[in-house]
């Protein structure tokens, strides 16, 4: 598979690169709220990032073999009302969503806990992002749940296993929802490659923002099916036994009429599963189009159903999202402990040979290039590059992103990487 800074360099050399102005404010939907900080950490948001270990969070076994055990401080404010509702008396399940309300105290913001950036609008800090405080207070509603569907109560000494498990599944349902708009940016890629111009762009601008927050917005009754029809499948089934399936399935499926236009139609697409595969073929005559009323038939897409499979790995780009200085509930990679500007990216990458391409990005990015090495496409004018930037960095520099400060520092120790690895690769 293609790095991200492969596809980012992909999108800038055809012109179909759209970086945001400030990694804060994504562009879809429409209308984010400036209140509401999304990924960039730091002073402005309160909120830190950390790469989150993906085969720690699907491992089997015991926390001596890398099982993800939750940290003691998971649900601290919570503890002993999850401990009640589990052992003892509980009320009904909640079914309403909670929103994130700006500070005019009216305006619901839905993508809170979970959101996708595109490769196009995001360039090599795409992935899936999701937020701690989310999961934990969905947790309380699938103990609510999982004790309706099985009256007896959690024996106290099974309590913190039958939490991790909960917790587990709250973060896959994020995860799914965001990872099928993963997979319609996909398809946009390989558009691109067949037709030689952009389908992902008029699609974004001509349908997803003109129907968002409607009825007709299908991307997002899609997103939210795929979390319920997808939990049921390999590798989620392996992690999660049948009555936490049932538990999730449950509760998603209450919740989905009370979502908002769009989201609740979700419902219109769980079963028969040929219902979800049809909406999913009419998703993608909108993608190839650009119009949200396509005269293309749907049957079209029978033989070409692989077309929307991830373009890139997504689950080397998922991300937690916490507040400044506190801990992930996730098994996370050691983050950097600073990170850097453009301009302090760009002078190290200057010392080991990268020299800045003129006039690419105008002003939007930064393209760097170095004979023999990978491009760089870096957002322009930051005084804080998010740490997906300095993680696509260092992984096309065969490093990793806890190496960042020491990269900073001492940028030669890339060369002397690179060298070590191409020796390994001649024998």
């Amino acid at each position: 598979m293609p790095t991200l800074m492969q596809l980012t360099e992909w999108l800038e050399d055809r012109g179909a690169l759209r970086l945001s102005a400030s990694d804060d404010l994504p562009p879809l939907p429409p209308t984010p709220s400036p209140n509401v900080d999304r990924v960039t950490p730091g002073a402005l948001s309160g909120e830190s990032i950390h790469l989150v270990d993906w085969d720690r969070l699907m491992s089997a076994g015991n926390s001596n073999n890398g099982w993800w055990e939750l940290h003691e401080n998971f649900g601290h404010e919570l503890r002993w009302e999850l401990e009640a509702i589990a052992c003892g008396d509980l009320g009904p399940p909640p079914v309403e969503r909670e929103y994130a309300v700006g500070s005019d105290g009216k305006t619901a913001h839905w993508d809170y806990c979970a959101w996708y950036q595109p490769v196009h609008f995001f360039g090599a800090a795409a992935g899936i992002y999701i937020r701690d405080l989310c999961v934990e207070k969905y947790v309380r509603r699938l103990i609510i749940r999982f004790r309706h569907l099985n009256p007896t109560p959690i024996p106290w000494h099974q309590f913190r296993e039958h939490l991790e498990t909960l917790a587990r599944g709250a973060v896959l349902i994020l995860f799914l929802h965001e990872q099928y708009h993963h997979s319609i940016e996909s398809l946009g890629f390989r558009l691109h490659a067949v037709l030689r111009l952009s389908a992902y762009l008029p699609y974004a601008d001509n349908v997803y923002r003109s129907l968002f927050g409607t009825d007709d917005c299908l991307e997002e009754a899609l997103a939210n099916a795929n979390m319920w029809l997808r939990i049921g499948d390999s590798p989620y089934r392996e992690k999660l036994s049948r009555p936490y399936i049932e538990t999730l399935r449950a509760q998603l499926r209450d919740e989905f009429p009370y979502d908002p236009p769009g989201y609740n139609r979700a419902v219109d697409f769980l079963t028969p599963l040929a219902a979800f595969g049809r909406g999913h073929d009419q998703l993608l005559c909108q993608v190839l189009t650009g119009h949200p009323r396509p005269t293309q038939a749907s049957t079209d897409w029978m033989p070409a159903s692989h077309m929307s499979h991830p373009v890139f790995k997504i689950t080397s780009n998922f991300w937690s999202v916490v507040p400044s200085g506190g801990r992930s509930i996730l098994p996370v990679h050691i983050s950097p402990k600073r990170t850097a500007s453009t301009d302090g990216l760009i002078s190290a990458l200057q010392q080991i040979g990268y020299t800045v391409v003129r006039g690419a990005g105008k002003g939007s990015h930064k393209k760097l290039t170095k004979s023999g090495w990978p491009t760089m496409i870096l957002p322009g004018d930051r005084d804080n590059l998010s740490p997906g930037i300095a993680n696509s960095v260092m992984h096309a520099l065969g490093l990793t992103l806890k190496e960042f400060p020491v990269f900073l520092d001492n940028p030669l120790m890339a060369e002397a990487s690179r060298n070590r690895a191409q020796k390994c690769s001649t024998g």
